[in-house]
């Protein structure tokens, strides 16, 4: 039998591989607007590393680009360990098509992570569930610094509420999930925007 404390962390971490997966990611002003890419660059090199302490670890890496029908798609990585052990892996595309940061990968499937215009109450549902920007121009303090202009999205999906929080021409800096009675938040320690 498998302790509850170990399936309840096998269980967060699953969700929060999908959940993270969902999260591939502007304007002059700090009120949001402009390119949903802004929020995400999807460069080649970038990569966020957030925590939850000793809890989780996660990483995401941009490591190669490629075109279809004229869209350029960016390969992503995430990794998920605790501690030092590694957890998951899941490797899929993003890609900035028509106002959209769409991300797709084998067992996730593909969503819309980010819609423009960038601005409080853009709402959208896709097979993730139903995502809502709730504000933009807020800033957050984490590990890494104190990012202004960052667009709070939240994310309704039958696993549980997700929470995401982007900075402009930085990406991931926090994010937050509840899954069944468990509440978990990773905050940006590193990264690297090219």
């Amino acid at each position: 039998m498998i302790p509850l404390r170990r399936l309840t962390l096998a269980a967060m971490t699953a969700a929060l591989a999908l959940a993270l997966s969902a999260c591939i990611f502007g304007s002059d002003d700090d009120n949001g607007g402009g390119s949903a890419a802004d929020y995400l660059p999807l460069t080649e090199g970038n990569m966020w590393r957030l925590t939850a302490g000793q809890l989780l670890s996660v990483r995401w890496d941009v490591y190669g680009d490629s075109t279809s029908n004229g869209v350029t798609w960016h390969g992503m990585r995430i990794f998920i360990s605790q501690g030092e052990a590694f957890m998951q892996a899941l490797t899929g595309d993003a890609a900035h098509v028509d106002g959209e940061i769409i991300f797709k990968a084998d067992g996730v499937g593909e969503g819309v992570f980010l819609r423009e215009p960038v601005e409080a109450g853009q709402s959208w549902t896709d097979e993730w569930g139903s995502t809502e920007i709730l504000s933009v121009g807020e800033t957050v303090s984490v590990p890494a610094g104190s990012f202004s202009d960052v667009v709070k999205v939240k994310k309704e999906t039958p696993e549980g509420d997700q929470i995401y929080y982007f900075a402009k021409g930085v990406g991931p800096v926090k994010a937050e999930f509840t899954i069944q009675s468990l509440a978990i938040a990773v905050e940006l320690i590193e990264y690297s925007v090219n």
